[in-house]
């Protein structure tokens, strides 16, 4: 009898694995973004957002612009170093505007695997202000996955207006707040996103950089940090990390390379 029962067990247990498989991480990511309690879940086709979801994000976009607008004309103009004897020299603004721009831009770009079906690729950008310590920074992740039956992609996302400050000479903590974005099947919910980072400059141009962050997206909360170390050659700097980012209770995590230029 026993033996008998044990070829259906063995099946039974497959067909789960793979009906498990065939749903995968990220089907099971988006249904906590869209809604924690079955019932509270949203028709595909319609607008993941009611009215007051869109005043809020509306004002929260707002309220991220309008860092970049609060000083007044003068300000911005008593902000800029100034000689009196030589403001209309072209090479002198040149040549300002390439001392303090020159390091204020980069972009990086990385991809990883967490051994588990799961291909992560990452672009990030961060724009620093060059006569005040504000700016951008925001960071997309695409995710695919391998399934039984086929493949399954999405896109995770944010935009964070951020303030930069250097507690020593050799250490920048970069402390921001925004949007995030989480977009799959045609459908794309949004939320809170706020971010704490840093960047150790260490002995031989070797550098290492690290970021957290914390916050929502739909009806979930979000987590993600990566840690990267690599080596400076004056515009460019390739890195090795490791990545980690939770949606409600589902991890994507594993080790990634990438390259970051510097402008």
């Amino acid at each position: 009898m026993l033996r008998a029962l044990i070829p259906g067990l063995v099946l039974l247990i497959a067909a789960a694995e793979s009906l498990h498989a065939e749903e995968g991480r990220l089907r099971a990511a988006q249904q906590q973004v869209r809604a924690k309690d079955p019932g509270k879940a949203r028709a595909p086709s319609s607008n993941t957002h009611d009215d007051d979801d869109d005043d809020d994000d509306e004002g929260l976009l707002c309220a991220i612009f309008g860092l970049f607008s609060s000083r007044s004309d003068d300000e911005r103009s008593a902000a800029v170093p100034r000689d009196p004897h030589r403001t209309a020299d072209p090479e002198l603004l040149e040549g300002w505007f390439a001392d303090h721009l020159r390091r204020s831009a980069w972009v990086s770009l990385d991809g990883g695997y967490d051994f588990d079906h799961v291909t992560r690729v990452t672009a990030r950008w961060v724009q620093d202000s060059s006569t005040w310590p504000l700016g951008w920074d925001s960071t997309w992740t695409w995710l695919h996955e391998d399934l039984a039956n086929g493949s399954d992609d999405a896109v995770v996302g944010d935009l964070d207006a951020v303030v930069r400050f250097a507690p020593i000479p050799m250490v920048q903590l970069r402390l921001g707040a925004g949007l995030g974005l989480f977009h799959r099947d045609g459908t794309t919910d949004i939320g809170f996103d706020g971010l704490l980072g840093t960047e150790i400059r260490l002995a031989g141009h070797w550098r290492l950089n690290a970021i957290a962050r914390l916050g929502t997206l739909g009806e979930t909360s979000t987590a993600a940090a990566r840690f990267t170390i690599g080596r400076r050659f004056e515009h460019l700097e390739p890195y090795l990390g490791y990545d980690w980012l939770r949606i409600g209770d589902v991890d994507f995590h594993g080790p990634m390379a990438g390259v970051r230029v510097r402008f």
